[in-house]
Order: structure tokens, then sequence, then C-alpha cells
């Protein structure tokens, strides 16, 4: 998401990355959004990564890899790894189907 000096800015990785964890629109966070907030909010997702996020970790999906394969990818979890993954997801507020 960030850039080294002389790079430009990924404005449109910003804006996903906003509406991946927050659910806002493009329109929202136009209105709403300053560079101040952002580095704000940052700093706190860096603390308390949002769900994605945990999940993405918790999968071994790579920021920046090949992940179009990703849900035909064979993972090494057992099925009690994946329900205990499950049972946390419902203790912290999570609904199942």
């Amino acid at each position: 998401m960030g850039s080294s000096a002389g790079e430009s800015i990924d404005w449109d990785d910003i804006y996903v990355h906003l509406i991946a964890c927050t659910g806002w629109t493009w329109d929202y966070i136009d209105q709403h959004m300053t560079l101040p907030r952002l580095i704000a909010m940052n700093s706190y997702w860096t603390e308390h990564p949002p769900l994605h996020l945990l999940v993405s970790a918790y999968f071994g999906v790579k920021s920046g890899s090949d992940n179009s394969a990703f849900c035909q990818k064979e993972t090494n979890n057992t099925e009690h790894d994946l329900q205990e993954f499950a049972n946390l997801f419902m203790e912290a507020g999570g609904i199942s189907a």
C-alpha cells in the first residue's frame, strides 16, 4: 500500500484497503477520509488487524503472491483446526451459516 520515495501512490490500493477494512464506499471515502485519519486507522489496525487480514494470516495467504488458486490449494489444517477456528470466530461474535 505504501510507496518508497519517488514512487507514485497507489490510490486504488488505499481505497480498496479502506473498503475491505470498513465496508465504506468509494464515495464515502472521497467525502470523509483524510491522510491523518488513514494514518491513525492503519496504526490501530497494526495492533488490532481487521478480520479479513486475520483470516488470511491463518490460512497462510501471502500479500502480493498469486492467490488466484487459493481456494484450490491444499492446507495442512485438520478438521479439528477448522472447528477450533469456527469456535473462536463464534466466540468473537461471528455468525455461522
